[in-house]
């Protein structure tokens, strides 16, 4: 398969949470997914440059999201009949919980000076998908982010710059790019929280590598020296190749 690359950064190492599933012929790491059953899924490409097909990977996120929403509406009347019934109660054969549409919670793309911006490519392709994208600014505050999640279904994790490298025990290369720490922060302790709430999440390009440094990985900080996979032409156009281990994204 053939995918875009715009990238600086990239993953030597996934964490533990997570396993390898893709690469490109230059040896990087392409994809990564939960190695523990989570509905987690990171990629180093930008799929929302890739029209129909990279709606695919979208389409997988907003049915985990709906898989997700229904699991919680589920959990939600057992405990009120573990609560508040005295006797034994049995849901009908074909009874849905999912009448609402999934909700994607679309994080930031970007945050510089006093903007938070995100590139529209992002929530056309989760609308096209059939779900409802949800914006929300990098706030590092517990206590928001754990009221944001309680009304969300799924995460998109977006592009955009460089992590710090001392979140991850490393001190800057001369090469580093822009970094901004006010978005590491909350989006390292959004994947957190998300992370031990079983919410769906995909990163994508920074976004894979947020997803890494929040469950144990680590980010190369500058590639440009090791290989070209920064493409000059226009983003829509794929540009070089990647192999699988499995189909990434299990619905795609």
């Amino acid at each position: 398969d053939l995918v875009t690359g715009v990238q600086t950064c990239a993953l030597p190492i996934s964490g533990k949470h997570m396993r390898i599933i893709a690469k490109s012929t230059d040896g990087i790491i392409e994809a990564i997914e939960s190695n523990e059953y989570k509905q987690i899924l990171g990629v180093q490409w930008h799929p929302e440059w890739l029209g129909e097909e990279g709606g695919k990977i979208f389409q997988w996120l907003v049915n985990q999201a709906g898989n997700f929403h229904a699991a919680k509406q589920l959990h939600k009347r057992i405990l009120t009949l573990d609560t508040h019934c005295d006797t034994p109660m049995f849901f009908p054969q074909g009874v849905k919980f999912d009448h609402r549409d999934s909700r994607i919670l679309v994080d930031t793309g970007n945050y510089e000076n006093i903007d938070a911006t995100l590139r529209d490519r992002y929530y056309k392709q989760v609308i096209a998908a059939g779900g409802t994208p949800v914006i929300i600014p990098p706030v590092a505050d517990s206590t928001v982010i754990i009221n944001t999640l309680e009304h969300l279904d799924g995460l998109i994790l977006t592009g955009g710059g460089d992590h710090n490298p001392l979140w991850m025990g490393e001190e800057p290369s001369p090469r580093l790019h822009n970094i901004n720490q006010e978005r590491d922060a909350a989006e390292l302790m959004l994947v957190r929280l998300a992370f031990n709430r079983q919410i769906p999440m995909l990163g994508i390009c920074r976004g894979i590598q947020t997803l890494a440094i929040a469950l144990g990985g680590k980010v190369y900080q500058d590639i440009k020296q090791m290989v070209k996979h920064s493409q000059d032409a226009d983003r829509s156009e794929p540009t070089h190749s990647r192999s699988e281990e499995r189909r990434v994204g299990k619905e795609c």
